[in-house]
């Protein structure tokens, strides 16, 4: 019985642990800035909301007139309503080369 409850607290205690890494590793700027433009790019496929572009953290060369643009036709290209932003990504390759190349700031801000 002894053995027993010491090898529970030591698989508890590692579960803590792994749970607070995960938990450290996705609570950083970089992932909420991500999570902010999939989040983003999947509510204005979906016509959902306006974007501000601000709140994206993007490079001062994006041109982000451009990407508000794209942000408001996208939602066209999906026959169905995107849920995540594999639905998207998997929707932009099978288009016309001509008609891909018109969401480059779309593509950039995923990458």
């Amino acid at each position: 019985m002894e053995l027993r409850n010491t090898h529970g607290d030591e698989f508890y205690k590692a579960v803590s642990l792994v749970t607070a890494e995960v938990k450290r590793r996705f609570d950083q700027d970089s992932m909420k800035t991500a999570a902010l433009r999939e989040n983003v790019l999947i509510k204005e496929a979906n016509k959902e909301q306006i974007v501000d572009t601000d709140s994206l953290h993007l490079p001062l060369y994006f041109d982000k007139t451009r990407l508000e643009i794209q942000l408001k036709m996208i939602g066209d290209l999906c026959s169905d309503c995107p849920k995540t932003v594999k639905d998207i990504a998997t929707t932009m390759p099978k288009l016309h080369p001509q008609t891909r190349a018109l969401f480059k700031e779309v593509h950039q801000t995923q990458t």
